[in-house]
């Protein structure tokens, strides 16, 4: 019984200890809350709500909130338009590629990519979802496609242009009897009973004859057998057939119709109001204040509350009022990522950008810094909010000191950010207070697109675009240095680093690859040495001269990624020849690609690296993300769009937590993360971390051992002390499948964890609890 004790007590502590800890292999989405929401709908028991980056649901029990994403079902990014079909318990979700989702019983995912994947030249958008009986209509640019819900499958397709044609059709309604097609030919319709739909002369067009101008139509709407049609700021209903005009409203612009309790409601936008117009069955009409959503796209009612889809405000809750409480979630406020960087405790700082990735057109985003720290959620510090920041523009970059606890945050607009990485407060350092100067010839604007900090003496390096002195830093003490270096047209510098010999590398686009080294006195400029390395043999062979990442792996070799692959400096500490100039040339790795030799991604706009705890190489392009071997040669994932979570191939930023080994990857379409099975490794023997444990009867995914000695041996045996299994660890991490050497499972019970230590000597680290 004692024995039995002791058991339940380590199963209940390691349970404790190890419930934060992600499994090896999972993803998480990051779905931006700052983009509008677009859609609304409800269920019995659920409003839901979808941006172009997620579908949310909130539990009218309770009011808590969850979120649907790529990472935990959906089966794209993307979307558009979402519908309920109250009888059949489905949620129909489209996206902008064209795929559909059906969220059955509010648990089941169900996914048609039917129209995704027809092979068209023009295009196949899906504009609206309309429920019609037992069908989903789905209005696009080829016609109709009817969705049948039971079977999941699309019933039939609709081709109702001239002469059978396509013809975008931008929504659909129907009083039971007739449906309504606004067309890009105008308003059609045809009986809903007929026979054959796809056969277009059974669908009759409406033309002045009708007292409806003919010409392209955005929206129909119906309610108590009487159609609506707007054509500009006028709007025409018909009872019958006959149209006649009924509102003009000058200045506006109808947006879209959405029936709900028992009423239509018209939505209209000028420019800095609104109107929603409430249309009753017999026709009557009444505006409805809704004072808190400048820009409503649809709105849902259940019983005294009101939830409106907003694009400026987002998801606005209405209680029996005019003033509306918008629906708060904490979540990463912006899509936008440039630049990444994960610290050691795993919280991330993140740049929004704001300039193309060449840094040629700039849009001044106000993001300002943007921190995520796991469990605890995101904080902004927009540019707009805090005095500090008002002028701070454009955050191109970030780098960090976790020695010091500092993080700096690069802006196109106005210097530079550190902050405190304890207490997030900031100091912003411009022409006031630093040798930085304002762009010559744009008095407006004061550049530091790429910043770097040297972990070992916490000197800050930093570019100050357009500016005699171009390079300037600043030592931990406060003190300042600037450079002007000799190399000519240096405008868009993207990163720069320090590698271990204290060297300064930049890169940007078409400026080459510039070495810089600050001599044993960083604040004097005599004993400075400065390289230019180019695409010539000798004078450094880089691949290309533009320049899009740059990163040092952990042996100190200097890996960068241009619009032609991929070049590496193994040479970093003999880069400036003895009696000067280029002491040697990048090598390009050679790689077997289906059987054909080629340079590591040399057909590859290599976008952004990053080094994870077992010097493996993290490589992002436009065709998604690579995990690759510790030299290059070895292809060991590859993630894309199609296979996994990424909500898009384009890749801006990956950056790696060293000791979690969380991949955090910025993408076109927002945030991502992957959990991966290396983490930066333990200098002295301790505890491992494990988990799963107790590894319990139904898992049968990766056991992951962390917290080891970097690289160590590890043995793991029964409770006799007989090996069970042995092997090297990833950095800090050593993955196990939980099965022996006879590829059986291991049977219920205690298993102890060896790893080596640098004399050759045994320690035991840690238990698993396998519970059969």
């Amino acid at each position: 019984m004692k024995k039995l004790l002791c058991v339940l007590s380590l199963i209940m502590f390691l349970t404790t200890s190890t419930q934060a800890q992600r499994p090896i292999g999972t993803w998480v989405s990051f779905p931006a809350y700052d983009d509008r929401v677009i859609q609304v709908c409800q269920s019995t028991d659920r409003i839901y709500f979808a941006s172009y980056h997620a579908v949310y649901y909130i539990e009218k029990s309770d009011g808590s909130i969850s979120t649907l994403t790529k990472s935990n079902g959906l089966s794209d990014a993307g979307v558009l338009h979402i519908a309920y079909h109250s009888d059949k318990k489905t949620l129909v979700i489209t996206y902008d590629n064209s795929n559909i989702d059906l969220l059955v019983n509010g648990t089941d995912i169900y996914n048609i990519p039917d129209i995704k994947n027809t092979i068209l030249n023009g295009s196949k958008n899906i504009n609206d979802i309309s429920i019609i009986d037992q069908y989903a209509y789905l209005s696009t640019d080829l016609g109709i496609s009817v969705l049948d819900l039971d079977k999941k499958e699309i019933k039939e397709n609709y081709n109702i242009g001239s002469n059978g044609g396509s013809v975008k059709v931008n929504s659909i309604t129907s009083d039971g009897t007739i449906i309504y097609a606004a067309t890009e030919e105008g308003l059609k319709s045809a009986l809903l009973s007929s026979s054959n739909l796809q056969d277009y002369h059974n669908w009759r067009i409406y033309n002045s004859s009708d007292s409806l101008p003919l010409g392209p139509v955005s929206m129909v709407g119906q309610n108590g057998g009487k159609v609506y049609v707007p054509i500009a700021d006028s709007l025409y209903v018909s009872s019958g057939g006959t149209f006649s005009k009924v509102r003009f409203d000058a200045g506006y612009q109808y947006k879209g119709f959405c029936f709900t309790a028992g009423s239509l409601y018209a939505l209209l936008w000028a420019d800095y109001s609104n109107k929603v117009l409430k249309i009753q069955s017999d026709g009557s009409m009444t505006e409805v204040p809704y004072l808190s959503s400048p820009k409503p796209h649809q709105i849902t009612i259940d019983g005294t509350t009101t939830w409106v889809a907003d694009d400026w405000y987002d998801m606005v809750k209405y209680d029996n009022s005019s003033q509306g409480n918008k629906v708060v979630i904490n979540a990463s406020p912006t899509a936008n990522v440039f630049r990444l960087a994960a610290a050691n405790d795993n919280t991330l700082y993140y740049c929004a950008g704001g300039i193309d990735e060449n840094y040629l057109q700039a849009n001044y985003d106000n993001s300002g810094p943007i921190i995520y720290k796991p469990g605890d959620g995101w904080r902004q510090y927009k540019a707009n909010s805090y005095s500090i920041l008002n002028q701070c523009l454009a955050l191109s970059d970030v780098a960090l000191d976790n020695d010091r606890g500092k993080a700096y945050f690069a802006s196109l607009r106005g210097g530079l950010i550190e902050m405190d990485m304890a207490t997030d407060s900031m100091k912003v350092y411009n022409e006031n207070n630093s040798p930085l100067q304002r762009r010559v010839g744009d008095l407006a604007s004061l550049q530091v697109p790429a910043v770097c900090v040297d972990p070992s003496s916490g000197n800050v390096w930093m570019i100050n675009t357009s500016t005699p002195n171009f390079l300037c830093v600043k030592t931990p003490d406060g003190h300042w240095g600037s450079f002007a270096l000799p190399t000519s047209g240096l405008t868009s510098i993207r990163q720069m680093l320090i590698d271990d010999y204290g060297q300064i590398w930049m890169g940007g686009y078409g400026n080459y690859l510039i070495v810089y080294n600050p001599g044993t006195d960083v604040l004097s400029s005599s004993d400075d040495q400065t390289l230019t390395l180019t695409t010539a043999s000798g004078q450094g062979a880089i691949p290309s001269a533009n320049m899009f990442s740059i990163v040092k792996d952990r042996n100190g070799d200097i890996w960068f990624g241009t619009d032609a692959g991929i070049g590496t400096f193994y040479c970093a500490g003999s880069v400036f020849a003895s009696g000067g100039g280029v002491g040697c040339d990048a090598t390009r790795i050679k790689v077997n690609v289906g059987g054909f030799i080629g340079y590591l991604f040399g057909t590859e706009s290599v976008k952004a690296m990053a080094i994870d705890g077992a010097n493996r190489k993290w490589v992002g392009t436009t065709n998604g993300v690579w995990l690759i071997s510790e030299d290059g040669t070895t292809q060991l994932l590859h993630f894309t769009s199609d296979n996994s979570p990424l909500p898009s191939n384009i890749i801006s930023s990956i950056s790696v937590a060293p000791y979690t080994g969380e991949v955090y990857i910025g993408t076109s379409k927002g945030l991502v993360s992957y959990q991966s099975d290396a983490i930066l490794g333990n200098t002295t023997k301790g505890n491992a971390l494990v988990y799963p444990n107790p590894v319990k009867h139904n898992y049968d995914g990766p056991i992951a051992i962390k917290g080891l000695v970097e690289n160590a041996y590890v043995k793991i045996t029964d409770a006799a002390g007989i090996l069970v299994y042995q092997g090297k660890a990833n950095g800090g991490q050593m993955i196990w499948n939980g099965k022996g050497y006879s590829g059986n499972r291991v049977a219920t019970g205690i298993y102890l964890v060896y790893a080596a230590a640098d004399d050759g000597s045994e320690h035991n680290v840690g238990k698993i609890i396998f519970i059969n």
